[in-house]
């Protein structure tokens, strides 16, 4: 195994998305003196959510992505997403019981650590099977992610899990490139599986683990290359265009009706140096973000809870207008749907999203209690730059 390189001090990823600093400004502080409506309080959906996540958490640990409903007592949840998603399901649930939670999901966080080491594949680091079905560099991803977020909280037993799988995401990055699908890598790369790659080398990065300065280079050579620079769109696979959406998805969920991909874009510059007072993609993606606010219509497909957790990400690092007026869009969108009847209480219906058919409830919930935890502390990566 690699060895660990100490952190120089409060790492990335702990101030990333770690809980709130007491000096931070808060939205409702902000809006006060400014003298306009406050933000509604996400404190209270956030631990619904929590709570939701903790009471559908399997014995053996995991999260599960179709079967999660056997957890249920009061009535019985809906919303299965597929089985071959458990990994990144455990990941996304683990992140905002590790974001957002506190002692009280101390077991929690242990027995889903503890999952993905168990399925950690010992020959290739990755979590789960390799190529075990098409998109399985996103559960990989995002179980790295999580438990590199554990050893930058202090959890040093993860080191070993987390550097494997950080391995891992680099033996399947293109060379002088970015990520796809495939393992081994076959030269095909696109934004959505890079984004989720970059967060979590950058996040294990900071806590201390061995990460190629290489694979960021290449993550934004391919930003730049899907980067337009007349409107500032980032694209999915080609230059200036829209997001990805499965077979059949387009008619409800129009490609063209998020901002998702350069979300991700934004996400990959800030996160690797970029400077959002001197930027001009940064500044042309935020203008394209602030057009395209959270919107909870099921009618036109508006409805995108991976963009709203990236834009939530991103227009909170770059502060101002643009964020206050996300950060309102945000709350109304998605505080206002959480469910509050029976077992569902806490809970979001994935019914409503493009990918909520892969992920299920349990995809729904974590990304969205994560995007509410984060919206909390506007401006902290400033701090942690």
């Amino acid at each position: 195994m690699k060895k660990r390189i100490p952190s120089p001090g409060p790492t990335f990823a702990v101030l990333m998305l770690a809980p709130l600093l007491a000096c931070v400004r808060t939205p409702v502080d902000d809006a006060a003196a400014a003298g306009v409506a406050a933000p509604i309080p996400s404190a209270d959906a956030v631990s619904r959510g929590l709570d939701w996540l903790v009471r559908h958490q399997a014995p053996a640990g995991y999260w599960s992505a179709s079967a999660f409903s056997e957890r249920c007592g009061e009535g019985r949840c809906d919303g299965a997403g597929k089985e071959v998603h458990d990994p990144g399901a455990t990941g996304l649930s683990l992140l905002a019981l590790q974001v957002a939670g506190d002692a009280r999901h101390a077991d929690a966080v242990a027995r889903g650590l503890a999952y993905l080491a168990s399925v950690q594949d010992a020959e290739t680091g990755c979590f789960g099977v390799p190529n075990s079905h098409a998109t399985f560099l996103y559960d990989h991803g995002i179980a790295t992610l999580a438990v590199a977020e554990a050893v930058a909280r202090g959890d040093d037993a993860m080191c070993g899990p987390a550097q494997r799988g950080i391995d891992f995401i680099e033996a399947c990055r293109n060379p002088y490139k970015a990520w796809r699908y495939a393992y081994p890598p076959d030269g095909n790369n696109d934004m959505s599986v890079t984004g989720w790659m970059v967060l979590a080398l950058k996040t294990g990065q900071s806590a201390g683990l061995e990460v190629d300065p290489a694979a960021f280079e290449g993550a934004m050579l391919l930003t730049d290359e899907m980067t337009d620079e007349e409107t500032w769109r980032t694209g999915y696979q080609r230059r200036g265009g829209f997001s990805s959406r499965d077979v059949g998805m387009e008619e409800r969920w129009p490609e063209a009706s998020t901002e998702a991909m350069t979300a991700v874009g934004m996400m990959a510059r800030l996160l690797t140096g970029e400077d959002p007072d001197e930027s001009a993609a940064l500044k042309g993606g935020a203008a394209r973000l602030r057009e395209r606010l959270p919107d909870w219509d099921a009618s036109n497909g508006t409805i995108d809870y991976s963009y709203w957790y990236y834009g939530t990400l991103a227009m909170s690092w770059i502060g101002g207008d643009g964020w206050d007026r996300w950060n309102g869009a945000l709350a109304e969108a998605v505080e206002t749907t959480q469910r509050e009847d029976g077992c569902a209480r806490g809970s979001w219906d994935p019914q409503f999203d493009p990918w909520g058919h892969a992920g299920g409830r349990v995809y729904a919930t974590a990304l969205l209690t994560l995007a509410l935890a984060v919206r909390d502390e506007p401006g902290r990566w400033k701090i942690a730059g």
